[in-house]
């Protein structure tokens, strides 16, 4: 789902696992949402395969509608020098607050909703990742 903006999938990013979603910066407030299996009852993270040539891109994150609390309203994703598009820039970065911990929540076996909403700057995502609480470092 989209709205707020106008988002573009794009091919040719280098290193991109397939094609890229991109321009996700251009309105304030434009959100993006992707429904994501979750196949046991669990605590997970939402990790992200992002490329940004901005200094720091900020996400507003919501699953299902809500946000699972306060440090998913400002989750921020550091500049990775790029957009991937003369080189590889794509870095790995789970949602963190702003101290660097881990975010964190509960979901039930099924299907959610994640929802980010763009609160600033650029980045380019090429995956995400549901990942078990039994996989994270230890917080």
């Amino acid at each position: 789902g989209e709205g707020g903006g106008k988002s573009r999938i794009v091919s040719g990013r280098i290193l991109a696992s397939d094609k890229a979603l991109t321009y996700w910066e251009q309105d304030l407030g434009h959100w993006l949402e992707w429904r994501l299996k979750v196949p046991a009852a669990g605590t997970y993270a939402i990790a992200l395969r992002y490329a940004s040539g901005s200094t720091q891109a900020h996400r507003e994150a919501h699953i299902d509608g809500a946000s699972p609390g306060e440090a998913w309203t400002k989750v921020a994703f550091p500049g990775t020098g790029g957009y991937s598009n003369q080189n590889d820039n794509w870095a790995w970065r789970l949602l963190k607050d702003r101290d660097g911990a881990t975010l964190r929540c509960r979901l039930e076996a099924g299907e959610h909703t994640l929802r980010l909403t763009n609160r600033g700057g650029g980045m380019a995502l090429d995956a995400i990742l549901v990942v078990p609480e039994a996989l994270l470092p230890a917080p």
